[in-house]
């Protein structure tokens, strides 16, 4: 891909504009995001770690 020389006041508007979707995504993620913590009978706090889904992988053809 070769570089491309915009102005300035365009990438700058299209990184804000992605990066208001970023924080878009991030606060849907952790709206979405199950109790992570929880107590034991002696009042003792355990953390959750939820397991990451795995990514399909497809078999490279040659």
């Amino acid at each position: 891909m070769q570089d491309v020389n915009l102005p300035r006041h365009l990438v700058e508007a299209l990184e804000r504009k992605w990066a208001q979707k970023l924080q878009q995504q991030v606060a849907t993620w952790r709206s979405a995001k199950p109790s992570a913590s929880s107590r034991t009978a002696s009042g003792v706090v355990v953390e959750r770690r939820a397991r990451r889904p795995r990514l399909a992988t497809t078999p490279a053809t040659t």
